[in-house]
């Protein structure tokens, strides 16, 4: 097993399906999961911040965006900060 997706058909449904899934991983599994995505988040608020007004302009599709959201959300086993 590689850890990929056999068939994926875009980078949304492959976001629901860790959420779907996401209940039943470990904290470290879960940690692992997540670390990839907020980097991606705090990539996108520095350009936010840097004035830059949309999620597309990041390189981040608006249902992709949405997908991470939740999916970060679902992960209930992660530390707060």
């Amino acid at each position: 097993m590689n850890g990929k997706v056999a068939f994926p058909t875009s980078h949304a449904e492959v976001l629901v399906l860790w959420r779907r899934i996401a209940g039943g991983l470990s904290r470290g599994q879960q940690l692992g999961l997540a670390e990839p995505l907020l980097s991606s988040v705090r990539g996108l608020r520095r350009r936010f911040e840097g004035g830059s007004a949309s999620a597309s302009a990041a390189g981040l599709d608006p249902v992709s965006s949405l997908e991470i959201w939740r999916l970060l959300g679902a992960l209930e086993l992660l530390p707060s900060i």
